[in-house]
């Protein structure tokens, strides 16, 4: 189950007529079907039709935001920018009293595409962020979260950033190079390699990609992370490991498969068939059957109706979201 704020968002979706103040008679709920509600901790966010702009993102803000960012971005100064709109007071309840309650919904407009992290252009991607560098210099515009899941590749080949929610317009700041990087030709010391992040031989072991302050690396078959100045942090002593994302990796061993934290100590301990990580909600997870169970970001279980899963069971056997074809 959705915690009472987020059932009040889904809802809205699902029956606008009474809850949505200006945009319910363009949601077309019969596209929408089940409404599956996306959570980071600051905004929940949910896919729309639309009948005047097609596909569009529904944001319900859960703190404070800055509210200047729209003064620029609800007619963005590029064709690139999605327009950011602001609805104030738009989504309306009533408590039990009869008191009326509003909340600020922000609606984004999107093109038809797929997220750059699903999509399979690799190197030909980068004229397209070129392309989407110079557009933010020009007008100042910085994403300030800039990553694949936030950039929608669209049909016509150009670049969009979404989910404005850190943006500001006093300058473009955000590392294009290190989003290039993503997709550029890495330099491989073997002809034939199983890994696409293997970069190259180093004494007497092979090295990864750097990633958040770590090197993952392989010797003698077992994984290990090295720091930047290439010590051994974590020995090699693992079959098989993730980099480090949000200072936890999914490790496995010849008992099974756990998450360690950069100390190098189990969070959830070795002894699963498999392990994923879900970013959204930063919890780890796995498929029993017609369920999932799963571990909140320190280890603990997470009961078996935690509304996350719901969300996950929607993907088990699909591309992962968004998207947008």
């Amino acid at each position: 189950m959705l915690p009472p704020l987020l059932s009040l968002f889904q809802n809205a979706i699902l029956y606008p007529d009474g809850h949505l103040q200006t945009i319910w008679t363009k949601v077309i709920t019969s596209r929408c079907g089940p409404v599956y509600i996306d959570y980071s901790g600051m905004f929940a966010e949910a896919q729309i039709y639309l009948q005047d702009r097609g596909l569009a993102l529904l944001y319900m803000p859960l703190r404070s935001y800055n509210k200047e960012i729209f003064n620029y971005l609800s007619s963005p100064p590029s064709e690139l920018l999605c327009p950011y709109i602001l609805l104030e007071d738009e989504l309306i309840t009533y408590d039990g009293m009869g008191d009326v309650r509003t909340y600020d919904l922000i609606l984004q407009y999107i093109p038809q595409g797929e997220l750059l992290a699903y999509t399979p252009l690799g190197s030909d991607v980068l004229p397209m962020i070129d392309e989407l560098e110079q557009e933010c210099r020009r007008v100042g515009f910085s994403h300030n979260n800039l990553n694949p899941y936030n950039v929608i590749v669209s049909n016509l080949g150009q670049l969009h950033p979404i989910r404005y929610h850190f943006a500001t317009m006093d300058g473009a700041r955000d590392n294009f190079d290190a989003l290039r990087a993503m997709f550029q030709p890495k330099p491989h010391s073997k002809a034939e390699l199983n890994d696409a992040d293997f970069i190259y031989d180093v004494g007497d072991c092979e090295i990864y990609d750097a990633h958040q302050g770590f090197i993952r690396f392989l010797k003698d078959g077992l994984y290990g992370y090295k720091d930047l100045a290439g010590n051994d942090i974590i020995p090699a002593q693992f079959i098989w490991a993730t980099d480090f994302l949000e200072n936890r990796a999914i490790v496995a061993t010849q008992s099974g498969y756990g998450v360690i934290n950069t100390a190098g100590r189990y969070i959830v301990p070795p002894e699963y068939e498999i392990l994923y990580y879900n970013t959204d909600y930063m919890i780890f997870y796995y498929f029993e059957y017609d369920s999932v169970v799963g571990f909140d970001y320190n280890g603990r279980p997470l009961e078996p109706d935690d509304y996350r899963f719901e969300h996950l069971l929607k993907y088990r056997y699909t591309k992962p979201p968004i998207i947008y074809k």
